[in-house]
């Protein structure tokens, strides 16, 4: 196997894959300006691919041009701040993602039904005005949640707060990706396990699965109080352990308008559950996805 993998592999300098990858998926074209001219349109692809390389291989801006010809500074910072816009990075990410999911060997990692999340820190040096110290990191630190398919696609990435929670980010992904896979259940970790994400993936037809550490210092609810939960009993001995369906159908359709105006971008999933999560839980709405009695 180890011979025959060493037949079948060629040595490529990165900047030439990355412009055969471009010539069969043209994943840089939402990142390029509009030029009819051939020779300025080449140029602009250029820029773009050399600009990519030095954030992704953390070369940065400054360093891109002593190692590249035709290309400076100035250049990249402007493609850099007008044409890596979130829109154009996303739809191009949908691109790779799509032809990765197509791919003969990634059917045997995963179909692309399921997906996972999780949030990893990075240090932030810079001075902005919301900077954040995370002591477990020892600095000032920004937070990244990327997701991933089950067949290696990593079709969403979002920065954060590393100061704010996970959960208000982890229905993001599955809403602002562009990519053509069809999720049906996501996992996470422990931190972003919040009750109110079981309803709101539901809604949108995926269920949700967190791996959760120490569960027997969790609440979880039921519907039926006559069914046999087997090892789970014990844990349904709370008081609040009971879902208030009166309490649901109440609100039903102001849940549904809540999440409406998710899906149709009036508001982002984020900022939506950020603000129903910051709600007293004495409040009937914030209970309504999973009301308790």
């Amino acid at each position: 196997m180890k011979s025959w993998l060493s037949n079948k592999m060629r040595d490529i300098k990165l900047p030439e894959l990355l412009v055969e990858v471009d010539n069969e998926l043209y994943f840089t074209e939402p990142m390029t300006t509009f030029n009819q001219n051939i020779s300025n349109r080449i140029k602009d692809i250029f820029d773009v691919l050399a600009t990519l390389m030095a954030h992704g291989c953390n070369i940065g801006k400054y360093t891109m041009p002593k190692l590249m010809e035709g290309i400076t500074y100035e250049r990249i910072c402007r493609v850099t701040d007008w044409q890596l816009t979130e829109d154009a990075l996303r739809s191009s990410l949908s691109r790779l993602v799509n032809s990765i999911s197509k791919l003969g060997v990634t059917q045997y990692w995963g179909s692309g039904k399921c997906s996972s999340s999780d949030a990893h820190l990075k240090e932030f040096k810079q001075k902005v005005s919301q900077q954040t110290y995370q002591p477990n990191f020892g600095g000032f630190a920004i937070a990244f949640y990327t997701f991933v398919a089950d067949n290696y696609a990593p079709f969403h990435c979002k920065p954060f707060e590393c100061s704010e929670g996970e959960a208000p980010h982890a229905l993001d992904g599955h809403l602002y990706n562009e990519s053509d896979l069809e999720f049906e259940e996501h996992f996470t970790d422990t931190r972003p396990a919040a009750t109110i994400l079981f309803s709101s993936f539901a809604w949108y037809g995926t269920k949700y699965s967190p791996r959760i550490k120490g569960i027997q210092n969790h609440n979880i609810y039921m519907i039926d109080t006559k069914r046999d939960y087997g090892n789970l009993a014990p844990l349904l001995k709370h008081k609040t352990a009971r879902i208030n369906m009166e309490l649901i159908e109440k609100h039903w359709d102001q849940m549904a308008q809540f999440h409406a105006s998710i899906e149709k971008g009036k508001i982002t999933a984020s900022v939506a559950l950020r603000r129903l999560l910051s709600l007293s839980k004495k409040n009937e709405f914030f209970n309504s996805p999973y009301a308790q009695i």
